[in-house]
């Protein structure tokens, strides 16, 4: 049987935006912020500056951000809205009350009304840094990255020696992509304060993005020592791992990062996807069993169960996530693709060949794609399917989009001539292919079966 090539996926890195709220320490004005962007991910800090606390005046106030029924945040931060709107009712010119309130908004999710909060604070004492910060961590939170970026501006020259605006800035840095002024911020946060949490933890993301994977890990070590109990950091220290392919070090980490936060979707993904790259996929599907029970409508995660289930032979489980995938989204090649292969396992050669020809009618350029349906065209045993002349055209195509550099691709060539006759040609493409020490290793013995037959002058019928 002919070695079915099905397509997995690491996390991409626009799949996850999730924010969890400050915690804000009035001794030290900084407070945990997390901003998760898949892949690599990005902490930030928010610097909080409080003034002493009024004794409560009984004042009637209307908030209308409190008027919603349908925010969970409001029954847990609406008494200090309401103990704020009555202090700045007391004292309206107090820029403090104003920032204190626009902190509580930015954690209840209330954006807008963070930002007029931090305007008013900014208009009343224009030099105070830490309003110009918070401002630019909310404008970051409504993904205006450059606003934010102007922000952090006015916050480093007004306190130059403070490390979270730097860290912020480059945060905002790493999200436009300018991976590499990131990291000018992220140096000079730790030059200021060389136990900085985040600035590692974002540094490493950076050099991530950047391909950097071992400074990337540096930085991660640095984090971890720093803080042991940060479930974030044991995951993107794995996921660089499993970047690397050195498996082992990613599970560990990513089973530290389960231990730390069994909630976290991406971790139980990235797990399953190491242990498939690994030869285990029995124990890859209860991560992605997990990983469905937390997030069910995630296409990519249907699609590497899928793939995990083929890896087993259990190919009627395998299509069914597959369908799945394809309910949630019709245009998911690689689910398209990975159907047609589990099809062609069953003996579905006809089912398999439309799932290749609807993947190469959404994207031409899809060298799977072409080469599934090439071998559909060149070995399925009903002859009304068989079409050499079109097999070899195929072929050729996925062959020239992976610039001749997969022998799978080249093993299907193969088949492809010895399905039109000319067995020369699949000889030459079938020793080809062998000559990849890594096909050789996982495909050698069948496709030796295939060279004999091509030799006797035989095509190969799958």
């Amino acid at each position: 049987m002919h070695c079915v090539r099905l397509q997995p996926r690491l996390p991409s890195p626009d799949h996850r935006s999730r924010a969890a709220s400050p915690r804000v320490r009035a001794d030290s004005g900084r407070g945990l912020y997390q901003l998760r962007s898949g892949k690599a991910l990005y902490v930030m800090l928010t610097t909080v500056f409080f003034a002493a606390m009024p004794a409560t005046a009984q004042v009637n106030v209307e908030n209308p951000a409190l008027q919603s029924t349908e925010n969970p945040q409001i029954s847990r931060y609406g008494k200090q809205v309401l103990e704020l709107d009555r202090a700045i009712q007391l004292d309206p010119q107090n820029p403090a009350k104003y920032s204190e309130r626009g902190l509580v908004y930015e954690r209840m999710g209330q954006h807008r009304l963070a930002i007029l909060d931090f305007d008013e604070a900014i208009r009343l004492n224009p030099a105070e840094a830490s309003a110009f910060n918070n401002r630019g961590v909310t404008y970051g939170s409504l993904g205006q990255h450059q606003r934010a970026i102007a922000d952090f501006n006015e916050a480093i020259r007004r306190a130059p020696g403070d490390a979270s605006a730097f860290n912020h800035r480059g945060f905002a840095y790493g999200r436009l992509g300018h991976h590499q002024k990131a990291i000018v911020d992220f140096d000079a946060a730790i030059r200021i304060d060389p136990q900085y949490v985040a600035a590692y933890s974002n540094r490493g993301v950076a050099y991530s993005r950047l391909g950097q994977l071992e400074l990337a890990i540096k930085n991660y070590d640095a984090a971890i020592r720093l803080d042991p109990q940060n479930a974030l950091t044991f995951y993107n220290r794995g996921y660089a791992y499993l970047k690397l392919r050195q498996h082992e070090p990613a599970i560990r980490d990513l089973d530290e990062s389960v231990r730390l936060d069994p909630l976290d979707t991406w971790t139980y993904k990235s797990r399953g996807l190491a242990y498939l790259e690994i030869g285990e996929p029995g124990k890859a599907i209860p991560d992605f069993n997990e990983a469905v029970r937390l997030d069910p409508y995630d296409v990519w995660t249907y699609n590497n169960r899928g793939l995990a289930y083929g890896r087993l032979r259990q190919h009627e489980k395998a299509i069914a996530d597959f369908n799945e995938a394809l309910r949630l989204d019709p245009r998911h090649i690689a689910a398209l693709n990975n159907r047609g292969f589990a099809n062609a396992n069953l003996g579905r050669h006809e089912l398999a060949a439309h799932d290749f020809n609807q993947a190469i009618r959404i994207d031409p350029r899809n060298a799977e794609a072409h080469n599934g349906l090439a071998w559909q065209l060149s070995t399925a045993r009903e002859p009304q399917i068989r079409n050499g002349g079109l097999a070899v055209e195929l072929a050729r195509k996925a062959c020239e989009l992976t610039q001749w550099k997969n022998p799978n691709h080249m093993d299907t060539l193969a088949a492809a001539y010895a399905e039109t006759g000319r067995f020369a040609e699949a000889i030459r493409w079938q020793q080809a292919a062998l000559a990849f020490p890594e096909f050789e290793k996982q495909s050698g013995e069948a496709a030796r079966k295939r060279l004999a037959l091509y030799q006797e002058g035989k095509p190969y019928r799958n």
